[in-house]
C-alpha cells in the first residue's frame, strides 16, 4: 500500500527570477484520501488561490481549478491522463 499513487493537489506559484516570471506547481501536503483532498480544495478556494490542480492517477484524470474573471467562482475542467 505504500507504493500506491494517491490523489495529489498542486498549487500554481508565480516566481520572478532574473527579471523573468516563472510559473511552477507546488505540491500541497494531504493524506491522499478523498476527504483530505476535499479539505485541501476548500482551503485553497477560501484562500483565493487563482489556479490549482487535483491529480488522481489511479482513476486517470486531472481536475483543473481556475478562478473566473468575476473573482468569486471557479471554472473546473476535467482532463483525462493518458497512460503510455
Amino acid at each position: 500500500m505504500a507504493n500506491e499513487k494517491l490523489i495529489t493537489v498542486f498549487e500554481r506559484i508565480i516566481k520572478t527570477e532574473k527579471g523573468k516570471t516563472i510559473l511552477s506547481l507546488k505540491e500541497i501536503k494531504t493524506d491522499g484520501s478523498e476527504s483530505g483532498t476535499e479539505k485541501a480544495v476548500t482551503t485553497l478556494q477560501n484562500e483565493g488561490v487563482v489556479y490549482f490542480e487535483v491529480v488522481d492517477p489511479t482513476k486517470g484524470f486531472k481536475l483543473l481549478y481556475t478562478k473566473t474573471l468575476s473573482g468569486e467562482n471557479y471554472e473546473i475542467k476535467a482532463v483525462e491522463i493518458k497512460k503510455n
